[in-house]
Parts: C-alpha cells; structure tokens; sequence
C-alpha cells in the first residue's frame, strides 16, 4: 500500500469480510514500480477483509508505474471513479 495515495483502513473491510460474495469481489487495481514492489491504487478495503478471510493471494489488474507518474495515475483513476 502506498500510504501517501491510500486512505487509512476503515471498518469497513471487516464488514465486507462479514458479508463476504466472491461476485462481489471486483479486481483489485494495483500498480508496480520500477523496483518491482507493488502498490494498490483501488481495492485496499477488499484486500484487507481477504487477508481477515485467510486467503494469500487475489487476481489484481497490474500496470507499470513509475515513479513519477504514480500520482497522476491514481488521479486520473480516482477521477473517474467519483460521480
């Protein structure tokens, strides 16, 4: 997780871990830098009530992300997002 992009956890990925409906799921967006380490730009909450879950892994969408263009990334993702 990348802290300077990500909002802090709520309780609410212990609700969707509750309530957990693998159709609901979605795909998680995560990017990777340069150095090959990862960093999720969408679907923090969801990976966190999978880890509650005990699951080890989860099919993401990954693009490359440099550093530079990290933030422009998540804003023009989270942009699209809000209505």
């Amino acid at each position: 997780v990348e802290p300077s992009y990500q909002r802090s956890l709520v309780p609410r990925h212990k609700k969707i871990a509750a309530e957990f409906d693998s159709n609901a799921l979605g795909v998680p967006l995560v990017g990777q830098r340069d150095d090959g380490s990862l960093w999720i730009v969408d679907g923090r909450q969801r990976v966190e009530a999978l880890r509650i879950l005990g699951k080890r892994s989860v099919r993401c969408d990954v693009f490359a992300s440099a550093e530079i263009a990290r933030a422009a990334a998540w804003d023009h993702y989270d942009a699209k997002r809000k209505p």
